[in-house]
């Protein structure tokens, strides 16, 4: 069960049914949306509607219209849709269909959709998600264990399953207090260590993200191009973006997403499984420039690009730096980062300069 999204959602299916035989009746499902009206949800009941509301009436569906679980709570006249990814990575467009599924199927509702992940991530398909950390989900459903709610068997199976969690996706609190203080007392000794040990995928990230510099520079030597770092996302994404690019018809074009407003960037991406990938990444913006830029790329040629443009996010360019970690072992090896950084540099740097022959063809 560590690994496998199925029969994580099948548990939680369970423990949120309010009539099956693990005493907790709603409770399960008021600690689920209490932890989601603490993540940020707008539109979404306040902890006093969840506090008063009769949730008995709630009813969860597994894998309808594929969808890992859909609670329907007719008291509060709200649904909520929940994604759950804990290795694998949202297929292009999947969040965005299942939404719009979900608005055809109950258009007079009050909707929630809640991205579950171990790390939070943000969604990629569809901004509307909320990302809902694992971690905030399992705090919220501990209170529940430790109260006098559900039967002996369902406290015991709760536990279990909350233990599980935590020994295999989330930290353990005494122990990132204890490394606090070792790393405030032994600065300098522990930072030359670590910048000549291999990290561990799990960390690797915010060192690629303190080199980002380097990175960037690294990419105007390979390919002749103004390269800058333009942004990242927590500690999961490190973008990059090409300077000439800002003159090209639409370029400045991007919507909701992209602090300096550029459509096309390219990004490191580490996932919760232990896999980092590269991307050069179309998102969200102006549909004339998106098309304009697609096509512009299409025509050149130079190298091989989806079929169909997409309605918000694309992937044009994509490969894998570091595999994801099998169901069935542990992380067995370990990257340094200046091996990942010249893996992300000879994957991206051939794309962007064919990118740009295409986006900025030399002149007779």
């Amino acid at each position: 069960m560590v690994r496998q999204e199925v029969r994580h959602a099948y548990f939680l299916a369970y423990i949120l049914s309010p009539h099956r035989p693990h005493g907790f009746r709603s409770a399960a499902t008021a600690a689920l949306l209490a932890a989601i009206v603490r993540a940020g949800a707008m539109n979404g009941p306040s902890l006093l509607d969840v506090h008063l509301a009769d949730l008995s009436d709630i009813r969860v569906e597994r894998e309808r219209d594929r969808i890992d679980l859909l609670l329907d709570v007719p008291s509060i006249n709200l649904v909520v849709a929940i994604e759950l990814k804990i290795d694998a990575r949202e297929s292009d467009g999947q969040l965005r269909k299942y939404r719009k599924l979900v608005e055809e199927r109950f258009p007079n509702r009050k909707r929630l959709f809640v991205f579950l992940t171990i790390d939070g991530d943000d969604p990629i398909g569809d901004e509307q998600w909320l990302p809902l950390q694992m971690e905030a989900l399992a705090a919220e459903l501990q209170r529940l264990c430790a109260s006098a709610v559900g039967n002996q068997e369902g406290r015991r199976l709760l536990a279990a399953y909350l233990a599980m969690l935590r020994r295999h996706h989330m930290g353990d609190e005494s122990l990132e207090a204890f490394a606090a203080r070792l790393w405030e007392k032994h600065r300098t000794a522990l930072e030359y260590l670590a910048d000549r040990r291999p990290n561990s995928r799990s960390r690797i990230m915010a060192h690629m993200i303190a080199q980002r510099a380097d990175i960037a520079a690294a990419l105007c030597k390979q390919t002749g191009l103004t390269v800058e770092y333009d942004s990242h996302a927590g500690a999961t994404r490190l973008r990059f973006a090409v300077k000439e690019w800002d003159d090209v018809e639409g370029m400045l074009a991007a919507r909701g997403w992209s602090q300096t407003n550029r459509i096309v960037l390219a990004e490191l991406v580490s996932y919760s499984n232990g896999a980092i990938c590269s991307y050069v990444l179309l998102g969200p913006g102006d549909t004339g420039a998106r098309e304009s830029i697609f096509n512009k790329l299409k025509v050149g040629g130079y190298v091989k690009l989806p079929k169909n443009l997409g309605a918000d996010w694309k992937r044009l360019a994509s490969s894998t730096l570091i595999k994801a970690t099998r169901d069935d072992e542990e992380e067995k090896s370990e990257i340094d980062t200046v091996t990942l950084m010249n893996n992300f540099v000879k994957a991206i740097s051939p794309v962007l300069k064919a990118y740009d022959q295409a986006l900025r063809p030399p002149t007779a």
